[in-house]
């Protein structure tokens, strides 16, 4: 997971006012972890439950997993705001 974030914190490093790269870095953390526990453990569950997955039912498992591509590839309508 650490060298999946690792170009994010490079490339907001190389971005950011000079002397603050240590805040920023902290800040990201923090945002990273707890995004991925929220939005991982919680919304996954739930999206999970509304498209009806269970412990016996996998018919819709495939549901779960393009909804969790296309909101991993959200992200990269952000790369042009990139200076």
């Amino acid at each position: 997971i650490a060298f999946r974030f690792l170009p994010i914190l490079v490339l907001a490093a190389k971005i950011c006012p000079p002397g603050v790269e240590t805040t920023l870095y902290a800040t990201f953390t923090s945002l990273y972890n707890g995004a991925t526990y929220f939005w991982g453990a919680e919304y996954g569950g739930m999206l999970a439950t509304y498209l009806g997955v269970t412990d016996k039912n996998f018919s819709n498992l495939y549901l779960v997993y393009i909804w969790a591509i296309v909101a991993c590839l959200l992200g990269l309508i952000f790369f042009p705001l990139i200076p």
